[in-house]
């Protein structure tokens, strides 16, 4: 998974999905309506995405949050 440039750091005006939908090619409709949970990919990556295991190489699935 790449990472989007620009700023991510504010959340959708009405509170919910995810901030990077905006601009990401990937954004599908949950990504507009739920946010997204935090998945650490290994045991330095971690992503905020609903789609992360699709595009990271042998993620591992435990939410840090």
């Amino acid at each position: 998974m790449t990472s989007l440039p620009g700023d991510g750091s504010q959340r959708p005006a009405n509170g919910k999905g995810c901030r990077f939908a905006p601009r990401c090619i990937h954004a599908g409709e949950i990504c507009r309506t739920e946010t997204p949970p935090d998945i650490r990919l290994d045991a330095k990556h971690r992503a905020e995405c609903h789609y992360a295991g699709q595009f990271a190489h042998e993620p591992r699935r435990e939410s840090v949050r």
